[in-house]
């Protein structure tokens, strides 16, 4: 399992400098748009709705998680939701892994002590918990308890939306192809791939290289690479890329440029993502009032993790059983 932050490159696109772009009329962050004076009424119009559509985007905010080799139970009639990073427990069908750290085997036979030991040296306050459906009730229940045991009450457990966000995927680009392989996880059995320095000239283009061939857009890509806040980063995203398209006369595929915000902001990586939040009781607290949650010892999470979601919501804490 690999534990995945969104990060937005700064990539040097072209060598030019932006070309200065009349003053934008500037709407709310809610999905409003960035309207540009623009000669051509049909580049104001595509800025205008790539800027509504950023705005959505970021609205949602970034996917930090990779479910790579799980099948993620669905919770029907939730919506994706942003999930605050924080470290990983990832159950798969045949073992425990914390931050990508080989802790157990399925069936668990210590009793859970690794991952109570191995979280009690992690010192954050939330933990994410992503557990794949054909795991067995008896499994989870050692691992939340190991994982409560440890400190670590609070919790956030990974489940698969019921519906998408907000924010409508980008229609078919240039750069589907290529950014759909690059999504991919890595084959540890393949070649890695070469790194090249992005100021070598002899360097292969890079997506976003193609996509802004004919559109300057370097001083965009650095402001936001240094941006110091992620409002300030939002901002420039939502503003900066309408602008600076209708500056060079709309000499982009807009669809591949919603496909690259796409890409950065995680949504190529698998299915839209929900968390549930939940105090799990350690038989070390002396909290009375919880919710009980049980099932049988061969139940899936796939069952039973619908019933737990379901008893998170009443905001007491949760008694694995």
């Amino acid at each position: 399992m690999r534990y995945l932050l969104v990060v937005i490159a700064v990539l040097g696109c072209t060598g030019k400098k932006d070309n200065p772009a009349p003053e934008p009329k500037v709407a709310s962050r809610s999905g409003s748009a960035v309207t540009p004076t623009a000669a051509d009424p049909a580049c104001a119009d595509a800025t205008s709705k790539l800027g509504a559509w950023l705005g959505d985007l970021t609205a949602e905010g970034p996917s930090p998680l990779m479910a790579d080799g799980a099948t993620l139970t669905k919770l029907d009639g939730e919506s994706a939701k942003p999930i605050a990073a924080a470290p990983v427990v990832f159950v798969n069908a045949t073992r425990v892994t914390f931050e990508g750290r080989l802790l157990s085997t399925l069936p668990i036979e210590d009793h859970g002590k690794r991952v109570e030991d191995a979280l009690a040296a992690d010192k954050t306050t939330d933990t994410l918990i992503i557990i794949d459906g054909a795991v067995r009730w008896t499994d989870v229940t050692t691992v939340v308890t190991a994982v409560a045991a440890s400190g670590h009450a609070h919790v956030t457990f990974v489940f698969a939306a019921g519906t998408p966000g907000k924010t409508s995927p980008p229609p078919p680009s240039a750069v589907d192809k290529e950014l759909a392989e690059l999504a991919k996880p890595v084959d540890p059995s393949k070649k890695a791939a070469k790194l090249y320095d992005p100021r070598d000239p002899q360097r292969p283009p890079t997506v976003p290289d193609k996509i802004f061939k004919d559109c300057p857009v370097t001083d965009l890509f650095t402001k936001i690479g240094v941006a110091q806040t992620s409002v300030e980063k939002e901002r420039l995203i939502v503003e900066g890329f309408p602008k600076a398209i209708a500056a060079c006369g709309c000499k982009v595929e807009i669809a591949s440029v919603q496909r690259l915000l796409w890409s950065w902001y995680g949504h190529d990586r698998g299915l839209p993502l929900v968390g549930i939040a939940a105090d799990i009781a350690s038989a070390k607290d002396k909290v009375t009032a919880v919710t009980a949650v049980t099932a049988k010892s061969t139940t899936p999470w796939s069952e039973a993790g619908k019933n737990v979601a379901a008893a998170a919501k009443a905001g007491k804490p949760l008694a694995f059983k």
